[in-house]
């Protein structure tokens, strides 16, 4: 619900009217309440977005080197 609660937070709503606004918010909650998410998929999700493992969104870290998705050095075009 936190989460939910940030992302509506940060929703542009403009151009919408506000009962389609409040509406849209509302059936967002709702849908979020309903929803139960499994510990081993969450486990997963969050190993995926960079909490533990090794995945990453390609590049950086603590070196500031670029890596391909499976891990090995990109090659930067420099001879490097």
């Amino acid at each position: 619900m936190m989460a939910t609660g940030y992302l509506l937070e940060k929703v542009s709503w403009t151009g919408m009217s506000e009962f389609k606004a409040g509406l849209t918010a509302s059936r967002t909650r709702q849908l979020c309440d309903a929803m139960t998410v499994p510990k081993d998929l969450m486990a997963n999700l969050f190993l995926a977005a960079g909490g533990r493992g090794g995945i990453s969104s390609g590049g950086g870290g603590f070196t500031s080197e670029l890596t391909n998705w499976d891990g090995t050095k990109k090659k930067t075009g420099w001879g490097i």
